[in-house]
């Protein structure tokens, strides 16, 4: 076979394509990895939830060490929307605490274990207009930063 331009193009194009690939991979691995090895379990909170033909995505934030860290991740199979505002499990690496996997299988509802893993529970003021009496009524609402 002779070698002209539109052959190396070709071959250039698969090679960086492979590239690509197994540059994905081996980063998948490297943070599943760290995380299997340096695994520390606590609480994250969905306050997010995007959707398009290919991805899922659900954005979460919890703590170690004091520091709030923010991640996401493209899941399927799970509640959706309804996750944005509830709390789930998610293991973490000790090594690197931005490597996180969050579980929407294992929902966390005790308030308790919420507060330990480094959430604050706030009392906030709110107000409502009623239209009818033309008046605003305040009420107290609990939520957790």
């Amino acid at each position: 076979m002779k070698m002209n331009s539109k052959n190396i193009v070709i071959i250039l194009f698969i090679l960086f394509g492979l590239y690509i690939f197994v540059s994905a991979y081996l980063n998948v691995k490297k943070r599943e990895d760290s995380i299997e090895q340096n695994k520390f379990e606590t609480i994250a909170l969905v306050y997010k939830f995007e959707s398009n033909k290919s991805n899922n995505r659900y954005y979460y934030k919890y703590f170690y060490n004091n520091k709030k860290y923010l991640n996401d991740e493209n899941l399927s199979g799970f509640n959706r929307e309804n996750c944005i505002g509830k709390f789930y499990k998610i293991h973490l690496s000790t090594e690197n605490p931005q490597y996180s996997k969050i579980f929407l299988d294992q929902e966390v509802t005790d308030t308790a274990e919420i507060i330990n893993s480094g959430f604050k529970l706030i009392k906030k003021k709110k107000s409502k207009y009623n239209s009818s009496t033309n008046e605003y009524s305040e009420f107290n609402i609990v939520e957790f930063e």
